[in-house]
């Protein structure tokens, strides 16, 4: 208002200032007009119908829906996960991190392994000897006959993920695997894991996000697995799910500990479970994603998004093009800010 009247759309800053015998703003000086919308029952009362999008809107709605999922089913290689990877994987499975002080007793009874110079982890050689390292200090498991250890480093898809939980598809392998017997399967890799194993000659954090990336890769198959991320000598890095929404690191430096939380952790669901090492962090508990987080309810209309996808080569670029626009509807209908134009 101003003297009373209220103003027009042809008034400037200017009118009102002078009006009101207001100072002119200085250089960083801001004044700030607020326009306050008329009462209720007024002839210019404001309304909440939804307006409609335009076309050009809708298109860019679209677009930004199919950007987003284009990122998300974007693959990325386990050993190409960073840390903002990392972070990204947390942040979209909300998860809390854990990272427990543990009195770890000196114990050099049992010694690392020695790894064969200038040539790499993956190497046929290589594999042969740090396999029979751990046959050899995983004796108790494997002597028990419902455990075995899976050398999977030459199988480059089988921790292969897509799911909605995550905010990106991850493909490759680990080193090793310890399985289950009991529910193994033959037809299915990943039955029965127990410990994904990731073996580098020299542990450094930057390895973190991908041992992190390899233990959420066992979720389809709703076992209890350990992560282990190590060099076979003083960096044995475990992670685990403990509680809702808990993701527990715990790093030991003697591999005679080592081993023996492996025993201890793997037998913790069977008849037979030993007692856990002192320094186990309490109380102890491994937990499922999906006792957590579950499936979406739009899951049902991404996995079949994700088949016509798959089918991309042998069907009509029409075709499929129709499907990726009936997907994006079907997430703009989802979002609350657009839900009203498809009530």
């Amino acid at each position: 208002m101003i003297d009373g009247d209220k103003m027009t759309a042809n008034w400037t800053i200017k009118d009102e200032l002078d009006a009101n015998h207001l100072p002119t703003p200085q250089s960083k000086q801001i004044h700030v007009l607020v326009v306050v919308p008329e009462q209720e029952g007024t002839s210019n009362e404001m309304s909440v119908a939804p307006i409609p999008l335009t076309a050009e809107q809708t298109k860019m709605v679209v677009n930004e829906v199919l950007k987003e999922r284009d990122e998300k089913v974007s693959l990325h290689s386990f050993s190409d996960l960073n840390t903002a990877m990392g972070e990204r994987i947390v942040k979209k499975m909300r998860l809390k991190a854990n990272i427990p002080d543990i009195k770890e007793p000196v114990d050099n009874s049992i010694g690392g392994y020695s790894w064969i110079p200038n040539i790499s982890e993956s190497e046929e050689s290589q594999r042969a000897g740090y396999m029979a390292y751990l046959q050899q200090h995983l004796k108790t498991l494997m002597d028990r006959g419902d455990f075995l250890l899976d050398d999977i480093a030459g199988d480059e898809s089988v921790l292969n993920i897509v799911d909605p939980r995550l905010p990106f598809a991850m493909k490759g392998t680990a080193d090793v695997l310890l399985i289950n017997r009991t529910s193994k399967s033959p037809l299915i890799k990943l039955a029965g894991v127990s410990l994904v194993i990731e073996l580098k000659k020299k542990v450094e954090p930057g390895h973190v996000p991908q041992a992190i990336g390899q233990l959420v890769s066992c979720r389809p198959l709703n076992c209890y697995p350990l992560s282990l991320l190590t060099d076979l000598n003083d960096h044995w890095h475990f992670s685990w799910f403990s509680d809702n929404s808990v993701l527990t690191q715990v790093t030991l430096q003697y591999p005679k500990n080592a081993f023996r939380f492996i025993e201890a952790a793997v037998l913790r669901r069977t008849e037979s479970a030993p007692l856990l090492p002192s320094f186990t962090p309490g109380p102890f508990k491994m937990i499922k994603v999906d006792d957590f987080l579950p499936q979406p309810d739009d899951a049902h209309a991404e996995e079949m998004m994700e088949r016509y996808e798959l089918m991309a080569d042998v069907v009509e670029p029409e075709f499929l093009m129709a499907r990726r626009m009936e997907y994006a509807q079907h997430l703009v209908q989802s979002m609350p800010m657009y839900a009203d134009l498809y009530a």
